[in-house]
C-alpha cells in the first residue's frame, strides 16, 4: 500500500451487491462504499447555494449522455454518476471529474483518492441530532438526502447492480420524503 493510502478499517454491516457495501464508521453512522459507482459531494460555500450547484451541474452534464441522480443534503448536493467509467487509473479519473464538475469538495475527493473508493453517509451526523447518529425513516422525520432529479436516465433497469445501490441509498436516507428535515 502506498504511504498516502488510507486503509479503511470498518466493519461491513451489509452487502448491497458485488459493487457496493455498507460499513459502520468510527463515528457510529452507516456509510455506503463503492469502488465503481461515482458518488460526488458538492458543497455549498462562498455564497453559492445548493440550487446554484444543481443548476451548474445540470448545465454541464445535461445532453452529454451522462446519467446522474441528484440529491440535496444538509450542506450541499450529492450526485451519483451512473455508468461513469472509472477505468483502471482511479486517481486520473478523479482529477478529470474535479476538472469538469464545479463545487467538488476537495477534502472528499482527496479521501476518495486515498481510499480508492467513493463513500456516502447514510445516517444523520450526531452533532445535528442531539449527540447521537440515528437512522433516517419516515417515523422520525429525518432525511440525509432529498431526491431532486435524474438526468438522462434511460427507461428500463440500470446496468450492473446500480438499481440495487440506488434503491438502498434512497430508502435508507429517506430521500423521497419531501417533508423530512435534512440532517
Amino acid at each position: 500500500m502506498s504511504p498516502n493510502r488510507i486503509n479503511i478499517r470498518e466493519d461491513i454491516v451489509h452487502v448491497i451487491s458485488r459493487r457496493a457495501y455498507v460499513t459502520l464508521s468510527k463515528h457510529g453512522y452507516r456509510v455506503l462504499t463503492t469502488k465503481k459507482m461515482v458518488i460526488l459531494d458538492l458543497d455549498a460555500r462562498n455564497n453559492i447555494t445548493p440550487d446554484a450547484i444543481v443548476n451548474d451541474f445540470i448545465r454541464i452534464w445535461e445532453g452529454n449522455g451522462i446519467e446522474a441522480r441528484i440529491y440535496r443534503t444538509a450542506n450541499g448536493v450529492r450526485v451519483f454518476l451512473m455508468h461513469y467509467n472509472i477505468g483502471r487509473n482511479f486517481s486520473h479519473a478523479l482529477k478529470e471529474i474535479m476538472r469538469i464538475v464545479p463545487h467538488c469538495d476537495p477534502l472528499y475527493m482527496d479521501m476518495c483518492a486515498n481510499q480508492l473508493c467513493f463513500r456516502a453517509r447514510l445516517d444523520t451526523k450526531a452533532h445535528r441530532t442531539n449527540g447521537i447518529s440515528i437512522a433516517c425513516n419516515e417515523s422520525n422525520g429525518y432525511a440525509v438526502t432529498r431526491f431532486i432529479t435524474a438526468l438522462n436516465i434511460s427507461q428500463g433497469p440500470f446496468r450492473f447492480d446500480d438499481d440495487d445501490i440506488i434503491q438502498y441509498h434512497d430508502l435508507i436516507t429517506n430521500a423521497h420524503n419531501a417533508d423530512a428535515e435534512l440532517q
